[in-house]
């Protein structure tokens, strides 16, 4: 009968310890996605070939955000729209322009954000979110 106790606590500290590190593991995932983001608009007119949803958005070559959704303008299929969350400590003002950009020889796409104008006012981003 002893032997049967100590098999028991055995498994119970067992699943206790991998219970413990699963949600450590989701606590860590999580906490990386706890930052306030704006969201955007980049409208596209040419093809968006490589470019998919979770695509990374830099600014002058730094990671800032993702693309979170990309649909066909209801409008006129022939333009794209890309919606992006990016940082809310991103400087979007409205002279900063959006282009495609190959990311590597597998054909993925992001989409690189450039500075424009540095006089140019802020453009106003769908109010910050938590992710």
């Amino acid at each position: 009968m002893e032997t049967r106790a100590h098999h028991v606590i055995i498994g119970l500290f067992t699943l206790l310890g991998l219970g413990l590190a699963l949600a450590f593991g989701l606590w860590l995932a999580k906490s990386g996605n706890d930052r306030d983001t704006l969201r955007y608009r980049v409208v596209f007119s040419e093809p968006v070939s490589g470019l998919t949803e979770g695509s990374l958005v830099q600014y002058n070559g730094l990671r800032v955000g993702e693309v979170s959704r990309l649909q066909l303008d209801p409008q006129d299929p022939r333009r794209v729209w890309a919606d992006i969350e990016v940082s809310q400590s991103t400087p979007v003002n409205q002279g900063t322009r959006a282009r495609q950009a190959i990311a590597n020889i597998t054909g993925a796409a992001n989409i690189l954000l450039s500075s424009g104008a540095l006089d140019a006012p802020p453009l106003a981003g769908e109010g910050a979110s938590r992710r």
